[in-house]
């Protein structure tokens, strides 16, 4: 949203509480969109946390941070994400409802005697991209659908579009739409 903002000609202060932005991402994705942002003429200050926000009328709106402050005409607040597992069972498998599921590298999930359950896109805390979150159902569904997990990398999935890699064999489908004999 910065980008798009900067880009329409708004003065843009980026406010990340992190030392580094995509905190939970490798250092040098925050860092290659802190320099991008940086060259559009976005402020951008990392480990900085607001401390109160304050309007006066229809006037400014003031940012005091840990370290200054930020004036601007409107505030838009993005406070990340938080994963919704409250009400999904959890308790009854032995894991903490309203808790993100840490998961293995097949993106099974810890914890979860006889490894049948998996956890694909942002309850697994891993990248909270949308199409990483497909790139991660896709791991998944071969997984069940294989019985052999394939280890989900990251660097393997970050082109948008589909990853690389073949549906089962016995998925595979003729142009016709017929299954083709094995």
């Amino acid at each position: 949203m910065a980008q798009a903002f900067a880009s329409l000609g708004s003065h843009v202060t980026v406010i990340e509480m992190a030392d580094g932005l995509l905190p939970t991402n490798e250092p040098v994705a925050g860092q290659l969109v802190a320099q991008a942002m940086t060259e559009s003429g976005i402020d951008v200050r990392t480990g900085q946390s607001a401390q109160s926000v304050e309007r006066e009328g229809t006037g400014a709106v003031t940012v005091h941070l840990s370290a200054g402050e930020v004036l601007g005409d409107e505030l838009l607040v993005a406070a990340g994400r938080r994963p919704r597992t409250e009400d999904i069972g959890l308790g009854t498998i032995g894991l903490a409802p309203g808790s993100w599921l840490d998961v293995d590298d097949t993106l099974a999930v810890r914890g979860v005697e006889g490894g049948w359950l998996y956890a694909a896109g942002d309850v697994n805390h891993r990248a909270l991209l949308t199409h990483q979150g497909k790139y991660q159902a896709r791991v998944c569904g071969d997984a069940i659908a294989e019985g052999r997990p394939r280890p989900f990398a990251l660097g393997q999935a970050q082109r948008y579009g589909r990853p690389r890699g073949r549906a089962p064999s016995h998925l595979h489908r003729s142009r016709g739409g017929r299954r083709r004999p094995h």
